[in-house]
């Protein structure tokens, strides 16, 4: 298991590497393949097609709208295919759309060295702002956990801040009652980590009176249910039970 992680890295490290070499053979130059690289990473970024997400040993794999999940407790298989594949379709991702890129480019011709410089300029604009756009800033629902656990009475909250935070919760909420980030590079199925931290967050806010707390709370404790297996709550669905997370799904359903 200790040389998964390593393994992992050293693929991150060496895709992009790989490809750099075959785009200055094929693009020549190095900023063409900065040009070449950062157009195909534009395109990628307007719906990512491969990403997910590692939590405590799970690793949720996502490419396209397809899903699974891989848990190192499950069996050594699946502790290095997990993150493995995670760092393959999440780098993939960023160059699957250089070939027609740099059958564009080759088509046309020689560009003059100020050209190529420009273009490299724009490529790596439209990566920023296409990112920007497509991908809100995430909510930092475990910050908030932890500052909503450390308040000793409801004299000392900022109702009218934490009403404005519930606000910015229902905007992440799933319809399924989840809450929590997806989309980008990462899983399109919510996990509980996130959904756990929300739901603390909403808890603090009912038990203050702050009214529109209560139902995105019941939606979530409802979410929760559905996600109990025999022996626990895993992290993501089809991964294994995690003592954390169920201690701390238990106490939810609780209170």
């Amino acid at each position: 298991m200790l040389i998964v992680i390593p393994l992992a890295v050293f693929i991150g490290a060496v895709t992009p590497a790989a490809a750099g070499v075959i785009i200055g053979r094929l693009a020549g130059g190095p900023v063409a393949i900065v040009a070449v690289v950062s157009f195909s990473s534009a395109i990628n970024a307007i719906w990512p097609v491969g990403g997910g997400m590692a939590v405590d040993g799970t690793y949720r794999v996502r490419l396209g709208t397809l899903e699974r999940t891989f848990d190192a407790q499950r069996s050594r298989g699946e502790s290095l295919v997990g993150p493995l594949l995670l760092a393959a379709v999440t780098v993939g991702g960023f160059f699957l759309f250089v070939p027609p890129v740099v059958l564009i480019w080759r088509s046309f011709g020689s560009i003059r060295p100020a050209y190529e410089e420009l273009l490299a300029i724009a490529g790596l604009v439209s990566m920023v702002v296409i990112g920007l756009a497509r991908n809100a800033r995430e909510l930092p629902l475990r910050r908030w956990r932890e500052a909503i656990e450390a308040v000793s009475t409801s004299t000392s909250m900022d109702r009218q801040a934490w009403a404005d935070r519930v606000r910015r919760i229902a905007a992440i909420a799933r319809p399924d009652g989840g809450i929590g980030h997806v989309g980008g590079i990462g899983a399109r199925t919510v996990g509980l980590h996130e959904v756990l931290d929300a739901e603390r967050i909403l808890r603090g806010c009912v038990s203050v009176g702050i009214s529109e707390a209560a139902p995105l709370r019941e939606r979530c404790l409802r979410y929760l249910r559905t996600q109990q297996i025999p022996g626990g709550f895993p992290v993501y669905p089809g991964g294994m039970p995690r003592p954390g997370i169920t201690t701390r799904a238990t106490a939810a359903l609780a209170a």
